[in-house]
């Protein structure tokens, strides 16, 4: 109820404000020190949601998984685990160790 009042207050007081914006004359000089306090302020910035910062993240760091992924393949043709029969059953098989040794001596 009390919040009522004072909205109520507060409508009237800014209702009586516009209708008296006829009466009052402003110079330049007013319009100038707004302006330049508007300038102090500066422009901005909008909070950007949690999606968009992410999707923005995500194609910034899509041309490094790029190149990762093809140095990878890379890596993986150049040593003797792509001579495997079947790579993927090297994985499978629990032979990380031997495949790690391989690749890093």
């Amino acid at each position: 109820m009390a919040a009522q009042g004072l909205n109520e207050k507060i409508e009237k007081l800014l209702r009586q404000a516009y209708m008296a914006r006829e009466n009052m004359e402003v110079d330049a000089r007013w319009e100038r020190e707004l302006m330049e306090r508007v300038r102090k302020i500066g422009p901005l910035r909008p909070e950007a949601p949690f999606l968009p910062a992410f999707e923005e993240f995500v194609w910034r760091l899509a041309p490094v998984f790029c190149m990762l992924v093809f140095v990878l393949f890379a890596v993986f043709i150049g040593t003797e685990i792509a001579s495997h029969e079947d790579p993927i059953q090297l994985f499978l098989s629990g032979a990380e160790e031997s495949m790690l040794a391989q690749l890093f001596g």
